[in-house]
């Protein structure tokens, strides 16, 4: 996935600051070599995933559809981080149908958790990129929350909270589960408070 979005982005990346300095932004690596390394990665992870039940193998076609997507829908839309969390997020989904040979609502729910997580962090980095990808004409969730952007932080992590929460329940985890959750909640709020 990192590859593929070095890849995609080395024409933007010059032009952010944050990311000039990336392999193929800067020119140490040249966009043949970066290819080779996602091709080399992506049989890689191809051949572990084999080793899995039939389920699984078929989701991975699926994570390996959201991964080589992402980098391109920033060019399109300003939800370029929900892409993310959903590439990253289907790891857990796949991890889940590699131990139970099933996808249940539990499974879902931890996808979309892991979906409000991403989104949230990667609205943080595309704040840091804002002033650039708005030079450069590229989108994210921290152009489209606007001013609203820390609210829509918190509202984020609330969402994250209440969807690893309902799973935590189903499964039946109890109170130190939730504790432990609205912990969590508490410490990325005060992030959220830190970075605003």
């Amino acid at each position: 996935g990192c590859a593929i979005n070095d890849l995609a982005d080395r024409k933007f990346d010059p032009e952010v600051e944050r990311t000039r300095t990336r392999p193929l932004a800067s020119g140490r690596l040249k966009p043949i070599e970066a290819l080779a390394v996602f091709i080399v990665l992506s049989l890689l992870a191809f051949a572990l995933v084999l080793q899995l039940n039939r389920l699984t193998i078929v989701l991975s076609l699926v994570g390996f559809a959201l991964a080589a997507v992402y980098p391109f829908v920033k060019r399109v839309s300003h939800f370029p981080q929900v892409v993310l969390g959903m590439a990253f997020g289907w790891g857990s989904v796949m991890a889940w149908s590699s131990v139970r040979s099933e996808v249940s609502i539990v499974a879902l729910l931890i996808f979309l958790g892991n979906i409000f997580w991403s989104t949230a962090y990667d609205t943080i980095y595309a704040l840091m990129d804002k002033e650039d990808d708005l030079k450069i004409g590229v989108k994210s969730t921290a152009i489209f929350f606007g001013d609203n952007v820390f609210k829509a932080l918190a509202a984020l992590y609330f969402l994250m909270c209440a969807a690893l929460g309902a799973a935590g329940i189903i499964e039946g985890l109890g109170l130190v589960y939730l504790a432990g959750l609205s912990v969590c909640l508490a410490l990325f709020l005060g992030v959220v408070g830190m970075v605003k």
